[in-house]
């Protein structure tokens, strides 16, 4: 009897480092592009339970990676690591019911699954769920609820979230009004090159609310997104008619710095050296 509870916890043990193997050798294939050995490689260890390999069976027959797309597949493998815990699983799931792929569309489920991957510290899920808190979709609308999630996925840099804290503070919507806050988080979303955010601080050195009025650095800010996207290039073509030609100059100097280094590091430049 002993010798059989050896034997199983030994195969056990073999069974376990064969499947680490196998999801090792496959994360290998992946991240070279070979997703038909990937999901060969992956599958076993995955049917042994290991949710970081079942993780990315659901990966690859979303993505169509050495597969046909399958969302019904990708949502069998989802569920079975995110029943595990897995956090970035619980996101993708979460997002095949947001957005109705293999499944029908369901924001309650979307909503509760976000939940679980944002108390897992997944800034993406954070986000969403926040955004549904906005929205009151799938959820109670709460502006409170949702500035607090979306501030968790800003503190953790995402760009899109610190974006939308920016847009909280300016709105006053579950946080107290502060535009000052709000060209905080613009500059950091800015920074990691957002146009957006390049737009709405720009907007707020137009008409100086949160900073000091400077048509100089509107016009900057707009510029450095109009350069790429000409959507914007009327925009930055009102703000520089207000401009003479010497701001006009050093406006398009600060564009070419601003591009170059980043809001940040720009104006903190600018402010010490007064």
């Amino acid at each position: 009897m002993r010798f059989s509870i050896a034997l199983a916890g030994l195969l056990s043990i073999g069974l376990a480092h064969t499947a680490h193997a196998d999801y090792k050798a496959g994360l290998d294939a992946y991240q070279k592009g070979d997703f038909k050995t990937a999901l060969a490689e992956v599958k076993p260890s995955a049917e042994q339970g290991n949710a970081m390999a079942q993780f990315g069976m659901g990966l690859m027959y979303r993505n169509g990676q050495g597969v046909l797309p399958d969302y019904q597949e990708a949502h069998k493998w989802f569920s079975l690591a995110a029943d595990q815990g897995n956090g970035a699983a619980q996101f993708n799931l979460a997002m095949l019911y947001h957005n109705g792929q293999g499944v029908t569309k369901n924001f309650q489920e979307a909503a509760r699954l976000y939940r679980l991957a944002a108390d897992n510290g997944n800034a993406r899920a954070q986000f969403n769920l926040g955004t549904m808190y906005q929205m009151g979709q799938g959820v109670p609308q709460d502006y409170k609820e949702a500035a607090r999630l979306i501030r968790q996925a800003a503190e953790q840099k995402m760009a899109v979230a610190q974006f939308a804290m920016g847009g909280l503070y300016f709105s006053g919507h579950g946080v107290v009004q502060d535009y000052t806050e709000a060209v905080k988080w613009y500059r950091l979303a800015a920074d990691q090159r957002t146009p957006i955010a390049l737009i709405a601080l720009s907007g707020m050195y137009a008409n100086g609310q949160g900073v000091a009025k400077s048509p100089v650095i509107a016009y900057a800010l707009a510029n450095v997104v109009a350069d790429k996207n000409k959507t914007y290039a009327g925009l930055r073509d009102t703000l520089g008619a207000k401009l003479n030609a010497a701001q006009l100059k050093d406006a398009q100097k600060l564009t070419r710095d601003i591009a170059q280094q980043g809001t940040n590091r720009v104006f903190d430049h600018n402010l010490a050296a007064k």
